[in-house]
C-alpha cells in the first residue's frame, strides 16, 4: 500500500521540526566539554575549572567534602554553545573534581583530575640568621627548590618534604653574607607555588673557644654547688661539661658568662666548654682541665675550728657578669640555635638515644681552616713529619738490614721436622677478621672516652660502621680493582701490627686527653704474590693510600656540612663521619711510612717522587684536621720526633763510619 506523496512530505517536515525544537542527549554530549587539561597543577589554593556547555544546561561542581556546591552555572534558555568557568579553593593534593551537567531531566557527570600545590613556608623570623640551614613546612612528598640571590647563587633543588610536612636542607653556598631566598614546591617536575622572598643572613664562621676563668685547674670546690665563670662572645651560649656530661648552660652578656651546676658527684672531673654563636656555629671543645669536687674535712687537734678551704665554694661572678638577681633579664633565645645537650634540665640524660656524645666535636670545620694560615702550618707539620720521622725511619731500616732477624724463634719443638708443624690457623679467617675489627672498634671507643650510657652504644655502632667502611673502601676495593687492572695477583692478610699501634695511640689519646683522638682503624692489608713487578706493586699500594686519604677528606667535608646535631639519626651520621675522618687520616699517616710491610715502603721503592707527593698531601690533611687541635701535644711530639731522628742518624753514623774502624787491626786491615 502506497501513501500519498503529500503525506510523506508532511511527515518528513514534522520529524525535522521535532529534532530542532526538542533538545536531545546527543546534542548535549556534542556541545559539553571541560577545557581544563587533565592533570593540571595549580600553584595556589585557588582553582579554576573551565569548559563549554549548551546554553540551556546547568553546570555544577559539587563539594568534595559534602557541603554546598563550589559553584553553579545556570542555563540561559536559548539553544547555543557558551563557555563557562568556576573558581573555588582546594588544599594541596591530588583531587578528582566532578562536574555535573543537567539539561531537562537528564544529568551527566564528568571528572577531571587536577593537582594543587601552593607555596611552602620558611621557618624563622625575618631576617633569618643561620649557619646555612633553612627549614619550613610544605606538602608531604613535594620537592623543595631554592630560588635566590646573594654573594653566591643559592638556587637549586633542596630536598623533599618529609612525613609530618616538614623540610630542612643546607643552602648550596660556602660564603657568609646576606641572601634573598624564596622556596618553591615541585611535583613530578611541575612547578608549584613560590613563597614570599625572605632575608637570610648566613654565618659560617664559628666563634672562638670560650674562656673558663673559675674554677682553675687543680681547684677543689663543693660538690653540691659549683659556679663556673668565664668570658665569650656576646649573645653566644656556653655549655659547660664535666667528663662529657652537661653541667650547666648560659648566655654571654657584656663578654662575661656565669652558670651554676648542682648534684655533681665527688671526685676528679675533666671540665670543658663549648660556645655556640647566635647562628648555631659551635666553637669546638676547650682543652680539658681537672677539678676536684668535694672537700676533705681536716680537723686540727685541740679546740681549734676546722680549717677553711683555700678556695671559695661558690666564687662570685664578676660585676659585669649576669648574676642570679631578680633584675637580670636573660638575652633572647634563638629558635634556630641547637638546644643545650640533654634538654633544659641541665644534665644529659644517660638513657636517651639522641643525646650527642661530643665525639668528634674537636674536629675543625672546613670554614675554620680557611683562615690564620692553617693549611700553611699543616704543610710545615707534614714536612717536619717526613724529614723527622719517615725518612729517618727509612734510614734506620737500611742501616739495620740483615742485622735484626725477622724470623720468629721457636721455643718448643726445635728438633722436629718442618713437616711436623701444623701451620693451619686455629680460627677461621672470617672469625679472626671480625675479632680484629671488634678490637679496633674497642680501641677507637676508648680513645674518645665512653661511659655507661645508652648514647655510647650508638657511638659504638657508628665506630663499627666507619671502620668497616674504611677497611672495605680503603683497602679491599682499591687493592682488588688496581690489582686486576695491572695484572697483579692480590689477596688480603690481617695486620696485627696495626692493632698494636692502634692500642698504643688509644691509650695515649685517653691518658693525654687528645681530641680528636688518634685512631688507627686499618686491620687488614693487601698481600701480593711473589714475583710481581715493582711498578705494579707500587701502583696498587699508591691506590690504597689515595683511597684512604680521599675517604678521610670526604668524611671531613660531610662532618663539616652536618654541623651540630641532635637526635639519633643525625647524631649517628655525624659520629660515623667523624670516626671515618680521624681513623682514615690517622691510619694514612702510619701507612705512608716507607718501612716494614707498609704500603708507603712499596711506593717508595717504586717511585720516590710519587711517594713524596702522596706523603705530603696525606700528612698535610692529617695535620690540618688532627695535629692542630688545641689538645694535641705538639711540643711533646716534636721533641720525640727530634730524638728519634737524632737516634736514627747516630745509628747510621756508627754503622757506616765508626764500627768499621773498630773492626780493623793495627795494620789497618780488617
Amino acid at each position: 500500500m502506497f501513501l500519498p506523496r503529500a503525506a510523506v512530505l508532511a511527515g518528513i517536515l514534522g520529524l525535522s521540526l521535532s529534532c530542532i525544537l526538542i533538545p536531545s542527549d546527543a546534542a548535549t554530549a556534542a556541545t559539553f566539554a571541560i577545557t581544563t587539561p587533565e592533570g593540571t597543577l595549580f600553584p595556589s589554593s585557588s582553582v579554576t575549572i573551565t569548559g563549554a556547555k549548551d546554553a540551556a544546561s546547568v553546570v555544577e561542581i559539587p563539594s568534595l567534602t559534602g557541603g554546598d556546591p563550589y559553584c553553579q552555572v545556570p542555563g540561559v534558555g536559548d539553544p547555543q554553545t557558551e563557555n563557562w568557568s568556576c573558581t573555588f579553593t582546594l588544599p594541596d593534593g591530588a583531587w578528582p573534581v566532578k562536574v555535573t551537567e543537567t539539561i531537562g531531566a537528564t544529568t551527566t557527570t564528568h571528572v577531571v583530575n587536577i593537582r594543587v600545590l601552593g607555596a611552602p613556608t620558611i621557618k624563622g623570623n625575618d631576617p633569618l640568621l643561620t649557619t646555612g640551614i633553612i627549614s619550613g613546612s610544605g606538602f608531604v612528598g613535594a620537592g623543595i627548590r631554592i630560588i635566590g640571590s646573594g654573594p653566591q647563587d643559592p638556587s637549586g633543588d633542596c630536598t623533599t618534604v618529609q612525613a609530618g610536612g616538614l623540610w630542612s636542607c643546607p643552602l648550596p653556598v660556602t660564603k657568609s653574607g646576606d641572601y634573598l631566598i624564596s622556596v618553591q614546591q615541585t611535583w613530578q617536575g611541575a612547578a608549584g607555588g613560590i613563597s614570599a622572598q625572605r632575608s637570610v643572613t648566613v654565618d659560617k664562621v664559628p666563634p672562638g673557644l670560650p674562656m673558663i676563668s673559675q674554677p682553675a685547674a687543680g681547684d677543689r670546690i663543693a660538690a653540691n654547688s659549683a659556679t663556673f665563670v668565664g668570658g665569650g662572645e656576646n649573645a653566644s651560649r656556653v655549655d659547660v661539661f664535666a667528663d662529657g656530661v652537661l653541667a650547666c648552660s648560659t648566655f654571654v652578656t657584656q663578654g662575661q658568662w656565669s652558670c651554676a651546676a648542682s648534684g655533681l658527684p665527688s671526685g676528679e672531673h675533666t671540665i670543658q666548654a663549648i660556645q655556640w654563636d647566635a647562628a648555631g656555629n659551635a666553637s669546638g671543645a676547650t682543652s680539658g682541665f681537672t677539678v676536684t669536687f668535694g672537700y676533705v674535712a681536716v680537723v686540727p687537734p685541740g679546740p681549734a675550728a676546722p680549717a677553711a678551704p683555700s678556695t671559695p665554694a661558690t666564687p662570685p661572678p664578676p660585676a659585669s657578669a649576669p648574676g642570679p638577681t631578680a633584675s637580670y633579664t636573660p638575652p633572647p633565645t634563638f629558635p634556630h640555635l641547637p638546644p643545650p645537650i640533654g634538654g633544659s634540665s641541665g644534665r644529659a640524660p644517660g638513657d636517651t638515644w639522641g643525646t650527642p656524645t661530643g665525639y668528634g666535636a674537636a674536629i675543625p670545620s672546613l670554614a675554620m681552616t680557611a683562615t690564620s694560615g692553617t693549611w700553611l702550618w699543616g704543610a710545615l707539620i707534614a714536612i717536619a713529619f717526613i724529614a723527622g720521622v719517615a725518612l729517618p725511619a727509612r734510614l734506620m731500616l737500611n742501616t739495620l738490614r740483615g742485622r735484626v732477624s725477622g724470623r720468629a724463634r721457636r721455643f718448643a719443638g726445635r728438633n722436629r721436622p718442618e713437616s711436623d708443624h701444623d701451620d693451619r690457623p686455629v680460627l677461621p679467617a672470617r672469625v679472626t677478621a671480625v675479632g680484629a675489627l671488634a678490637a679496633a672498634v674497642l680501641f677507637a671507643a676508648l680513645a674518645g672516652g665512653v661511659q655507661g650510657e645508652v648514647r655510647y652504644l650508638r657511638l659504638v655502632i657508628a665506630i663499627t660502621v666507619a671502620l668497616a667502611v674504611l677497611n672495605a673502601l680503603g683497602v679491599m676495593l682499591p687493592g682488588a680493582i688496581a690489582g686486576r687492572a695491572l695484572g697483579v695477583d692480590t689477596g688480603l692478610r690481617l695486620a696485627p701490627a696495626f692493632l698494636i699501634i692502634g692500642a698504643f695511640t688509644a691509650i695515649v689519646s685517653r691518658v693525654d686527653g687528645i681530641q680528636p683522638p688518634l685512631i688507627i682503624g686499618i686491620v687488614i692489608a693487601t698481600a701480593f704474590s711473589t714475583g710481581a713487578p715493582r711498578r705494579g706493586l707500587g701502583l696498587v699500594a699508591l691506590a690504597e693510600l689515595v683511597a684512604i686519604t680521599l675517604l678521610g677528606f670526604g668524611a671531613w667535608l660531610g662532618h663539616s656540612a652536618i654541623g651540630p646535631v641532635t637526635g639519633f639519626g643525625p647524631a649517628l651520621a655525624s659520629e660515623t663521619l667523624a670516626t671515618l675522618c680521624i681513623a682514615a687520616l690517622g691510619s694514612v699517616a702510619l701507612l705512608v711510612l716507607p718501612i716494614g710491610r707498609m704500603p708507603g715502603r712499596t711506593v717508595f721503592e717504586w717511585s720516590k717522587p710519587a711517594w713524596l707527593a702522596c706523603a705530603l698531601a696525606a700528612c698535610t690533611l692529617a695535620a690540618v684536621v688532627i695535629a692542630q687541635a688545641p689538645s694535641f701535644p705538639v711540643v711533646w711530639v716534636a721533641g720525640a720526633s727530634a730524638i728519634f731522628a737524632v737516634g736514627c742518624l747516630a745509628t747510621w753514623v756508627w754503622v757506616r763510619h765508626v764500627e768499621p774502624v773498630f773492626g780493623r787491626d793495627e795494620g789497618g786491615r780488617a
